[in-house]
């Protein structure tokens, strides 16, 4: 009897400070995507043992976690802290066009990194 998927659930933040953060929020991608593990492995280029630790939040080296990123269809990018917009959890942020006019709309939004203030 073949395995069924699990279901992913509501959107993890696209805003990971730890590992097991990126691994909830890959494992969620993989699952909206309708793969099993081993087919998401296989289309990444990476044994399935190395996906199943970077989703249960262990590390992987970073060539493997850039090939995960890229056949899921995911990007990574990197902010200082003053740069990191905190997105809420509505989904608002998917409607913009580009980074840009997140950054400048998001700005406005009180900030635990500039102590609260806009």
């Amino acid at each position: 009897m073949a395995r069924s998927l699990s279901v992913p659930g509501a959107r993890p933040s696209p805003q990971v400070n730890d590992l097991r953060a990126l691994g909830t929020l890959i494992r969620h991608r993989r699952l909206t995507l309708a793969l099993r593990i081993d087919d998401a492995a296989h289309a990444c280029g990476v044994a399935p043992s190395v996906l199943s630790r970077l989703e249960n939040g262990g590390a992987v080296g970073t060539d493997r976690l850039l090939r995960i990123l890229a056949g899921l269809g995911l990007t990574m990018a990197v902010a200082t802290n003053d740069e990191t917009v905190l997105l809420p959890p509505d989904g608002r942020a998917e409607s913009f066009q580009s980074w840009s006019d997140a950054v400048s709309y998001f700005k406005s939004y009180p900030s635990p990194i500039r102590g609260g203030k806009p």
